[in-house]
């Protein structure tokens, strides 16, 4: 799998509207026909794949647009979340400098517990900067 997006702006022109195929003329072979964006899916008698998979094929082709518009959906909200770890990384960058600042004069004097959180902190902000890149 690849970290590179799909580029969704070569889909701009598909046909708009719902999608739905229709057909075929016999239930065994023939012409699946999707409208409104004048697509076939053929089988014929002696094709080697089988009548599922013929229908799933034009489920497929008609499931096309929802698709793409979920993908879209999901480009967003990726980048939302992407933001908003690079804000947590960021905030806790400052937080952490200034607790090791503080650390820095009482070394050996914080409590154990308080070291504990420190180290979780550092985790976080650690998390977030390796999951926002």
């Amino acid at each position: 799998m690849s970290n590179e997006r799909i580029d969704l702006t070569q889909f701009e022109e598909i046909t708009k509207g719902t999608w739905e195929a229709t057909g075929p003329e016999h239930p065994h072979y023939g012409v699946i026909r999707i409208h409104p964006c004048s697509a076939t899916v053929r089988r014929y008698q002696r094709d080697w794949k089988t009548e599922e998979a013929w229908y799933a094929n034009a489920k497929a082709i008609v499931a096309v647009p929802d698709l793409i518009a979920e993908l879209k959906r999901m480009y967003k909200r990726e980048d939302e979340l992407l933001d908003a770890l690079r804000i947590i990384r960021d905030d806790l960058d400052g937080i952490i400098a200034s607790i090791e600042a503080v650390r820095s004069v009482f070394v050996g004097v914080l409590p154990q517990g308080i070291v504990r959180e420190i180290e979780t902190l550092q985790k976080v902000r650690n998390f977030a900067n390796d999951a926002s890149l």
